[in-house]
């Protein structure tokens, strides 16, 4: 049985023509040469990813070294090369148009103006106060109008930041960047300002509705129960009077702000940049008084108070009747 199995390979592989043999060869042989050829692209393959991406990656670093080099492709980088450099910000342009004396006085000037109708419009006006009727679309007086805490720290940063840009002004000529720390100042205290005006609006939309359905024409939210007390009184209070959380971030709030103006002062005398640079946790901490002052605004005037501010009103609506009707008594005796 071997020996017929072993006859049969035989002949079958060496009854093959010479030219069957020879095709069979070279066909093995153009295999083998196409496993090189994919062998080989896979590899130029690999190495032009390879150099793909590490020309791509060089793009991006030099694209990113030039603009951290650049003292103009944005407020950031400026500023960045004006606290690097600031040489370039107390510098003289030229001996005639740099530290003119007359831009100096109009400067000042212009600031003096400035602040003395920034707290004009503060005092005498609803600027920084909140909204507060006596009854429905009778709005209080605008100076017994409560101050309100979102409005009166928005202007204390703005007129901080306002007053120190403006005198390196007036001093040396050069609008400098403004530094990140004074830009998440104004930005935040506009936010807050916002969110807090959302709360008051849905606070008020919500006990317009709970009066229409008890048939009054009250207004119950705690702005509208009394008048102002006091600046420093009305952003410290909430509902239930002076309240810790207020207390907090009005603390922080004035000393980050004369931190502000001590150290412009300071950086000013020694040529340097003048605007401070808060840490990340300094600015951590007044977003989350921020956010705590909002978030504790939103369970203001909530119901579970609601009948207690009812009957403080009704007794604020009679008050008021009984003063109008004392003033109309008073004018007619005059008039008789």
């Amino acid at each position: 049985m071997l020996c017929v199995f072993t006859q049969l390979i035989f002949c079958k592989t060496f009854s093959q023509t010479p030219n069957q043999i020879t095709k069979d060869s070279s066909q093995d042989v153009n295999i083998i040469n196409l496993g090189k050829d994919i062998t080989e692209v896979k590899s130029n393959t690999k190495k032009t990813d390879s150099t793909v991406a590490n020309l791509a990656k060089n793009l991006v670093n030099k694209a990113k070294d030039s603009l951290e080099n650049s003292d103009s492709a944005s407020i950031f980088n400026a500023w960045k090369y004006a606290k690097a450099h600031p040489e370039t910000l107390y510098a003289k342009a030229c001996e005639k148009c740099d530290r003119n004396l007359v831009i100096t006085i109009a400067v000042f000037l212009f600031l003096i103006l400035f602040l003395y109708k920034a707290f004009s419009f503060f005092l005498n006006s609803a600027l920084c106060r909140d909204e507060s009727y006596v009854t429905v679309g009778e709005m209080r007086d605008v100076k017994n109008r409560p101050y309100s805490y979102a409005r009166v720290q928005m202007f204390w940063w703005t007129i901080i930041i306002i007053c120190c840009y403006g005198t390196f002004f007036a001093l040396y000529h050069r609008l400098i960047p403004l530094s990140p720390t004074c830009i998440i100042l104004l930005g935040g205290s506009l936010a807050v300002q916002v969110f807090g005006k959302s709360i008051d609006n849905s606070q008020k939309e919500k006990d317009k509705e709970l009066n229409e359905e008890l048939n009054n024409d009250l207004t119950t939210r705690h702005q509208d129960l009394h008048e102002s007390k006091g600046l420093l009184i009305d952003i410290l209070s909430d509902e239930n009077g002076v309240s810790m959380h207020r207390l907090q971030s009005v603390a922080f709030n004035i000393i980050y702000g004369l931190g502000f103006i001590g150290y412009f002062i300071t950086a000013v005398s020694c040529t340097q940049y003048p605007f401070v640079e808060f840490e990340g946790w300094q600015l951590t901490f007044l977003g989350i008084s921020a956010g705590g002052y909002l978030g504790l605004k939103t369970s203001e005037n909530g119901k579970g108070s609601q009948e207690e501010r009812t009957v403080k009103a009704q007794l604020n609506l009679n008050k008021a009747n009984l003063d109008k009707a004392n003033l109309a008594n008073a004018a007619n005796k005059k008039a008789g």
